[in-house]
């Protein structure tokens, strides 16, 4: 019963940390991209991109590296 519980607690936990894990790229490549377009072409009257791009980065990479251990720690 134990080993059941464990495999099913595990499977679940894998799957939160693969999706946060993978959102959390996402949301990195969309900031990143954000703050690349808006340095390169910016829109006049229009500076919220660059905003949400800087607000962004720090706290996706930070978040995505938690992830990263926490999944590194899972799978060994």
């Amino acid at each position: 019963m134990r080993i059941l519980t464990s495999t099913s607690c595990t499977s679940v936990r894998f799957f939160f940390l693969f999706f946060f894990f993978w959102f959390n790229v996402l949301c990195l490549c969309l900031a990143m991209l954000d703050a690349v377009m808006s340095a390169f072409f910016p829109i006049p009257g229009f500076t919220s991109a660059s905003v949400l791009g800087g607000s962004l980065i720090f706290p996706t990479t930070f978040s995505m590296s938690i992830s990263l251990v926490q999944y590194i720690r899972l799978s060994y």
